[in-house]
């Protein structure tokens, strides 16, 4: 409910006079009220400053919505033309000749409210919805409308939904259009209702869904199902449902020699995107040996064939699997210095890799991202120039099992040696210490250092320094030959900004509970700083 001033050109050298006030969408009632809230009056000149200004409280106060100003010049006479809509309060609202299952698929509850302020257009939308819902449901072309109640407060009104919902559609007919007589017969069982049921849009979606489910099932995972109605010529409360079914090529598929994954689980592999493409047979391959390797047989070999479609019309897709072993991690070996306080190098990395890597199984795919998180950890634990190369990797002469082979390089340990506050004039540097998840002593973690910024942020913010900005610094000194731990003095830099103090405290929108009730549970008063979270 956007609100907009367009008057005609004037200036202050230039002054216009209002001869008469005009609206071709508002009430001699309402273009008084709103006149007199605009500071606009015949016979005075027009002061846009003051217009533009009053106009902002209008939207805010919520009276009139989607407000538009223009002026007309016929001869001498200057006609000003307000446009726009009164808004009203929701009282009551009256849905009882909606079933509730209607009231729940359309969402509408949730558009009124009692003390909510709308235009009555908005309530053709709601009506719209209802109508939809119950049209989905076989009701031909019902009719919904609404009644406005006028209460003892002008600006208030209570709201009726009225509906009429006629004779309900049955299906008369189902029809396939598309397919054999034979793929019919299955088509058909698979149907959630029959001939002369009540019509049902979401009850067909749903039958649609298990005929699409029950054809890739068997064999044409190309098959693609849309449904439609027609009305019937005989009788306007009867339809035909017709499914028009695309079942595309159908494929046969044969697994030969696996054991660990079922047929089921590979056969679910293979989607139509992979059977479709011209390298088919390269892609099923790549799939299903990714598959495998992701769960430990890292020297898998899938060869696929498809053959032509014979007499049958059937593609015949014949997949041959040698799983090999299962390949187990047997050691992780780290070259270079490391510190006892970390703890095993070797349980560290399984503790931060991915997937069946933290099992201790072979995945190939898995080393990148689990090197990375071991290098991660470490340097969250304070080694923050820690890096490792590799591994090298090498399998034992069965192939079952594998070891991998890291050179590292651990660096120094930074530890924090002490925290300052830069810039902080309002905010004691006391309870800013006791925002922070550290303290001196601690490991320096950078990430850490991060979320300590958005928490004294947040801290500061709520003593009214909403526009407050915090920075870290990390400041070293230098480290003694032979000392591995370096001392870091942590310095956030702070620039408060101005400082906002909460203003009036307006309650508005109640109908029926007393604004004091409401008052009672707002938790900032006016003249204090302003805590976005208590807001």
């Amino acid at each position: 409910m956007g609100l907009m001033t367009c008057p005609c050109a004037t200036s202050a050298s230039n002054p216009q006079i209002v001869n008469q006030i005009s609206s071709k969408s508002l009430s001699g009632p309402e273009i008084k009220e709103i006149s007199q809230l605009l500071g606009i009056q015949v016979g005075k000149t027009l002061d846009l400053n003051r217009v533009d200004q009053e106009l902002k409280r209008v939207f805010l106060n919520g009276k009139f919505g989607d407000v538009r100003i223009f002026s007309e010049q016929k001869k001498h006479l200057n006609t000003l033309f307000i446009e726009g809509v009164k808004l009203k309060k929701v009282g009551v609202v009256d849905w009882s000749q909606i079933d509730s299952k209607i009231l729940e698929e359309s969402g509408v509850e949730k558009m009124l409210s009692s003390g909510q302020k709308v235009e009555i257009k908005e309530l053709k939308t709601v009506t719209g919805r209802i109508k939809s819902a119950l049209e989905d449901h076989g009701y031909a072309d019902p009719n919904v409308d609404y009644r406005l109640v006028p209460t003892s407060d002008q600006d208030i009104m209570d709201i009726h939904f009225l509906v009429d919902k006629k004779d309900r559609t049955i299906v008369r007919e189902i029809m396939f259009k598309g397919v054999d007589q034979d793929i019919k017969e299955g088509l058909l069982s698979r149907l959630r209702f029959r001939e002369g049921d009540f019509f049902d849009k979401a009850v067909v979606e749903k039958s649609s869904q298990l005929l699409l489910e029950y054809l890739i099932n068997n064999q044409y995972p190309g098959a693609k199902v849309k449904w439609g109605i027609e009305k019937s010529e005989t009788n306007p409360n009867e339809v035909l449902v017709i499914f028009d079914v695309s079942v595309g090529t159908r494929y046969r598929f044969f697994f030969k020699g696996n054991e660990f994954l079922e047929t089921n689980t590979l056969r679910s592999l293979i989607g139509f995107d992979l059977l479709n493409q011209s390298d088919a047979t390269i892609r099923i391959k790549r799939t299903l040996e990714d598959k495998y390797r992701s769960l430990g047989y890292h020297f898998v070999l899938v060869d696929v064939d498809m053959s032509p479609p014979g007499k049958e019309a059937i593609v015949s897709v014949n997949v041959q699997v040698v799983e090999g072993p299962k390949v187990l991690v047997d050691s992780v070996v780290f070259d270079g210095l490391w510190s006892d306080s970390l703890g095993n190098p070797a349980s560290l990395f399984f503790e931060n890799a991915v997937g069946v890597l933290k099992r201790r199984i072979f995945w190939e795919a898995g080393i990148e991202e689990s090197t990375q998180q071991f290098v991660n950890n470490l340097r969250e634990r304070g080694f923050l120039s820690a890096s490792v190369t590799g591994p090298r990797v090498f399998f034992s002469d069965d192939r079952k099992g594998v070891q991998l082979f890291y050179d590292l390089q651990l660096g120094n340990l930074y530890e924090i040696k002490k925290i300052s506050f830069k810039g902080n004039s309002n905010v004691p540097t006391q309870s800013l210490l006791e925002v922070l998840p550290f303290g001196v002593g601690d490991t320096l973690n950078r990430d850490a250092l991060k979320a300590a910024s958005e928490g004294l942020k947040t801290k500061i913010q709520s003593s009214g320094f909403l526009d407050v900005k915090v920075t870290v610094e990390e400041r070293t000194s230098e480290v003694a030959p032979g000392n591995r731990i370096e001392g870091t003095e942590v310095v956030f830099q702070i620039e408060e900004g101005p400082r906002y103090f909460v203003g009036t405290i307006q309650v508005e929108g109640l109908v029926r509970t007393m604004e004091k009730v409401v008052r009672r549970e707002i938790v900032i008063q006016s003249g204090e700083p302003f805590d976005p979270e208590k807001v």
